[in-house]
């Protein structure tokens, strides 16, 4: 009844009872309660029922109106807190994000009115099918399973387990991957990480480890694919790369595990194994990696709101594709944001109640745009109060930076794609140098805490090697083979650090020395061989390269090597082959394709060579040595089909300005490119500045070559090589 009935009602009494007399009394609308299989079933089977099913990942099954009713409390529970579906970016701070877990809050307050109005199961004529329950792989079948090569007896008791396992990927050939599901094997695995490793160096921790697999974050060199994160937790869909962005898995390679385990009480096994799906064809695009980090990590006991903050300026222009944030227990509220060159802010994350035991990978619906110059924040909270359940320290305890989960860390990653795909190089050179400072950094603080680490020593020494501080390297090293002399990894390491100084006698010492640690250590056989050659001992290092490719035959560095020495012996036809099985490995390798051009022509394949060449200056455009022998032979070639003298200039001249015009090589093959471009006072002036650098060099038997040739361009006539 309105006011204005109401007023009526009162100035007119005997016409008001007229009315009502004839008028049937009004009934109180009930709302209908809600009932499961019309309200709570679709909610439950969208949202729970990929983890909570028989089989699945979460400890009880809701796919039944019987399951449901007997867990309703704690799912009205965890969903109220937000804590269940396991969903943690906050709304308007980023994203939208492709497959948001995030439930409305009409969702939540149904639940609860459901349970209030005594959990009526309703019609079942309305009931929702139930979620197919994949028994098999949810993308179908891959086209190649990798894995465990045994299973792994997980801990009933005691704390979280971080172990890390080698699965070999058995393939001969390059491969592109589209798509890759993950299956733990295991309901007790809380997450996991996959990286490459195409060095076997996780193989060399994995067999020092009595067990399957090895503990902790050691020194492997495994890492993500070229602009890639891959991850996996509870719930998680498999990971599909955006169209043209597949990645490559080269032969040889293994793939590296790492498992967050928590023991329940309860014996099992893990025995996790990776489904991978082929792309047609190679991508199109590469993304890029940005990673933001901190190692000045101190969080005195009780402290409620420890501050951990990273910048970067991106250099060029991106589009931000996905964001993968990392802390541990004590984080609290993760953000991130970009700063624009306007004064503009962008939200890209924010999670208010971070929880180590459900991070995730979040990928953006719609690609976020940021221009060069944009400052990239990582903004993490750190929480070691009392007041933290998370907290593993009970009462708190001061928490440093480390590997183990009762250390602490900060990490985000952001998937990036450059706008100008010719901005991809500058922008992983630019992030190459930040992340080796960071490294450096983190092992730093590391070895401050605990001085007679040698695996951090050695670590350290390795970054230091990278960043191209040899002195800073052979301290660390020297060191780290200080304090265990018996850890392979500080011998050979040390070794390339002391050859890099010239010390080769030492070099070989320490490379030896690994060796007898782990004889089939095909780094060592491979460095040893390197040493060796540098002594003019060619046939043993020829014998160490071979022992190299005995103990890892995709060493694709060994195969380098070998086809090197073989080259200086002209073994033509066995370097040739040994440089195409490099190439099969690492097909992105700029030397070695200018190596084997080098080689085609020795042997007049000169059209074979300039094919290779060009692979190698399209990998590396200001690859020297290549732009001046394709030079030499678009200029002097026999066979006049080949010889194209305008490019011979063009690539002669940029090779001429990167070695500041004083290389007497680089010059002699510019001076032929004139002439055979019919420039032969430009040809003569370039033959001349040769010969000069060549007499200071006290190259007399080039002097005399290129002399012969000046000649040449001074009666205007081209050089041409024999056919």
């Amino acid at each position: 009844m309105t006011s204005r009935t109401a007023r009526l009602l009162l100035l007119l009494p005997l016409i008001a009872l007229s009315i009502t007399s004839i008028i049937p009394a009004q009934t109180t609308t009930r709302p209908i309660a809600p009932t499961f299989t019309r309200d709570i079933a679709p909610i439950v089977f969208e949202q729970c029922a990929s983890c909570h099913r028989p089989g699945g990942t979460a400890p009880f099954s809701l796919l039944t109106y019987a399951d449901v009713r007997l867990h309703a409390r704690q799912v009205a529970d965890a969903t109220r807190r937000r804590y269940m579906p396991p969903w943690k970016p906050i709304a308007g701070f980023g994203g939208p994000f492709v497959g948001e877990r995030r439930l409305s809050d009409a969702a939540i307050e149904t639940i609860g009115a459901w349970i209030d109005g005594g959990m009526i199961e309703g019609d079942p004529t309305v009931l929702p099918a139930v979620p197919e329950q994949p028994s098999g792989w949810r993308l179908g079948t891959p086209d190649l399973v990798v894995t465990m090569p045994e299973a792994y007896t997980l801990p009933t008791t005691g704390p979280d387990v971080f172990r890390n396992f080698v699965l070999p990927v058995p393939i001969t050939e390059r491969k592109y991957i589209a798509a890759l599901e993950f299956r733990p094997g295991s309901s007790h695995v809380h997450h996991a990480i996959l990286r490459i490793d195409q060095t076997s160096s996780a193989r060399d921790l994995d067999a020092a480890d009595p067990g399957p697999g090895y503990d902790g974050m050691l020194i492997d060199r495994s890492d993500f694919p070229d602009g890639h994160f891959l991850g996996w937790t509870p719930g998680k869909r498999p990971t599909v790369t955006p169209e043209g962005l597949a990645w490559a898995l080269n032969p040889g390679s293994d793939l590296v595990l790492q498992v967050h385990v928590m023991p329940m009480g309860m014996r099992d096994t893990l025995k996790a194994e990776v489904g991978l799906y082929f792309a047609d064809k190679p991508p199109v695009r590469t993304p890029a990696l940005v990673r933001l980090s901190s190692s000045a990590i101190d969080v005195p006991p009780g402290e409620r709101a420890y501050v951990v903050e990273d910048r970067y300026v991106l250099p060029v222009a991106v589009n931000v594709l996905a964001v993968y944030p990392h802390t541990h227990y004590l984080g609290h509220r993760v953000e991130s944001f970009a700063q624009l060159p306007d004064g503009s802010t962008r939200w890209l994350l924010r999670i208010d109640d971070w929880d180590f035991n459900w991070q995730d990978e979040y990928r953006y619906a719609n690609p976020v745009p940021l221009p060069a110059g944009t400052t990239v924040v990582m903004h993490y909270t750190l929480d070691n109060s009392a007041g933290n359940p998370r907290n593993p320290h009970k009462p708190p305890a001061r928490v440093t930076y480390g590997q183990q989960s009762t250390d602490e860390m900060a990490e985000l990653t952001l998937q990036v794609l450059p706008t100008n795909p010719a901005d991809l190089a500058r922008l992983t050179a630019d992030m190459a140098r930040k992340l080796r400072t960071d490294n450096i950094e983190g092992f730093r603080t590391l070895i401050a805490r605990n001085p007679k680490d040698h695996v951090s020593h050695t670590a350290l020494g390795v970054r230091y090697l990278e960043d191209g501080d040899v002195a800073q390297a052979i301290v660390q090293l020297e060191e780290a083979v200080r304090l265990n002399p018996g850890f392979a990894s500080s011998h050979n390491s040390l070794g390339t650090a002391l050859l890099m100084r010239g010390r080769t006698q030492e070099a070989l010492t320490h490379y030896a020395r690994a060796i007898e640690l782990e004889p089939d250590n095909a780094g060592a056989h491979n460095n040893l061989g390197s040493v060796l050659q540098s002594m003019g001992r060619i046939a043993e290092a020829e014998q160490q390269y071979r022992q190299a490719i005995t103990f890892q035959p995709r060493h694709s560095g060994a195969h380098y090597n070998l086809a090197n020495v073989l080259q200086m012996q002209d073994r033509f036809d066995e370097a040739i082959l040994h440089y195409r099985l490099a190439l099969d490995i690492a097909p992105d390798t700029p030397d070695t394709h200018g190596s084997l051009a080098r080689t085609l022509t020795f042997q007049g394949k000169r059209s074979e060579a300039i094919v290779e060449y060009r692979e190698a200056l399209r990998r590396n455009p200001n690859l020297v040595t290549s732009l001046a022998d394709l030079a030499w032979l678009l200029a002097t070639s026999p066979e006049e089909a080949l010889r194209k003298p305008a490019e011979a200039v063009q690539l002669a001249e940029h090779a001429a300005a990167l070695t500041r015009r004083n290389d007497m090589v680089v010059l002699d093959r510019l001076a032929a490119a004139y002439a055979a471009d019919g420039r032969y006072d430009q040809a003569v002036a370039a033959a001349r500045t040769a010969v000069t650098l060549a007499r200071q060099a006290n190259d007399t038997e080039f002097a005399a070559q290129v002399q012969q040739r000046l000649q040449q361009y001074q009666r205007r006539q081209p050089f041409r090589m024999e056919p």
